[in-house]
């Protein structure tokens, strides 16, 4: 087989197994969520006010809703949070609102509804693209060292 298809071959499945990482650390969280989140039912503690959201490099992105909240965990602790939604989230007239949560000291929490599937869907094309690329970069090796004659 032609050397140059096999490095572009490994070429693209280096390419595919840093996006798997970079989405990996991306979606973790998600993934705790997933795996270990719990939902409440929170009362919001005060009314929800608009706050200005900046990205990474202090850039004003837009306006954000806030919600401040608080909830008791399954085991009796008491926690508070705040998270942003869209300015047309419609606030409940109760004044309680579900939200998700991991368990413990270092937990987090969020609105409940609130899921990252932008990344979490990259973590799985890239995942199929690592299994993708790692196989036929297999599947040539193994032909190449098979065509071979063997020595006596």
């Amino acid at each position: 087989m032609d050397a140059g298809r096999e490095i572009a071959k490994a070429k693209w499945l280096i390419i595919a197994g840093i996006l798997f990482l970079v989405t990996g650390c991306v979606s973790w969280g998600e993934f705790i969520y997933l795996i270990t989140g719990k939902t409440a039912e929170a009362t919001i503690t005060k009314p929800p006010t608009e706050v200005t959201t900046r990205g990474r490099f202090g850039i004003a992105t837009g306006t954000k809703l806030e919600v401040s909240y608080s909830f008791t965990e399954a085991d009796g602790t008491r926690r508070t949070g705040t998270d942003t939604t869209d300015l047309n989230w419609p606030v409940p007239a109760s004044g309680k609102t579900p939200v998700q949560y991991t368990p413990g000291a270092d937990g987090n929490s969020r609105l409940s509804g609130k899921v990252n599937w932008i990344a979490l869907s990259i973590f799985v094309v890239t995942l199929l693209a690592v299994g993708w690329f790692t196989f036929r970069l297999i599947r040539q090796a193994s032909a190449e060292v098979n065509d071979k004659p063997k020595r006596r």
